[in-house]
């Protein structure tokens, strides 16, 4: 089952997150990830077990009954996740040395396994319906960005309709590169119905 602190994982003082993340035991954990062997018969219920160590925030929606999303009750949270996986260190390189080509990137690095990047997203007004599009403007943003001053081409590296995280797992603060994140409204501020 999702422990408790993954049903509240919508933190409303980004501080408290960051000192986590700069934590011993998160590098730590972070580390044994990069370090498992993707051949290994137990590979993914290890990865999976170590990163449920790690900080979570919940982007997409913020309200799960029991171990599922409950479309009924899920609370949309003005919050978005683009991932990336299965890089090479050729196009993550690149991805860090980008500036953010376009706004409302809030925060940006590494995933914990080191094989992904992930940007977390502010959706303009909080607009749920603005969600898909706004994804896609950052994917195609970075991907022009990439094939112009990197000749790489990242295109079909995800699929915007498929690939929405519900929850994010946050690495060591050393993966991060980019954080532009003030500080997360409180929770009744941000919360709007989901629908």
């Amino acid at each position: 089952s999702l422990s408790e602190d993954f049903k509240n994982a919508v933190p409303t003082k980004w501080d408290d997150v960051k000192e986590r993340m700069k934590s011993a035991q998160v590098k730590n954990i972070c580390e044994k990830i990069a370090n498992l062997n993707p051949k290994a018969v137990d590979y993914g219920k290890t990865k999976e077990a170590l990163k449920k160590q790690l900080p979570q925030l919940m982007v997409h929606a913020s309200s799960f009954d029991g171990n599922l999303r409950s479309n009924d009750n899920a609370i949309w949270n003005g919050l978005v996740c683009l991932d990336y996986d299965h890089l090479n260190e050729q196009e993550i390189e690149a991805l860090r040395t980008t500036e953010p080509p376009c706004a409302g990137i809030i925060l940006a690095g590494r995933s914990c396994s080191g094989q992904g990047v992930f940007f977390i997203v502010e959706v303009p007004n909080n607009d749920y319906k603005a969600m898909n599009s706004t994804l896609q403007e950052v994917h195609d943003a970075y991907t022009h960005a990439l094939k112009i001053n990197h000749q790489l081409d990242i295109e079909n590296k995800i699929d915007i309709k498929t690939d929405l995280a519900r929850c994010r797992f946050l690495p060591s603060y050393d993966y991060i590169w980019w954080d532009a994140v003030n500080d997360f409204q409180s929770e009744q501020e941000r919360m709007k119905p989901y629908n």
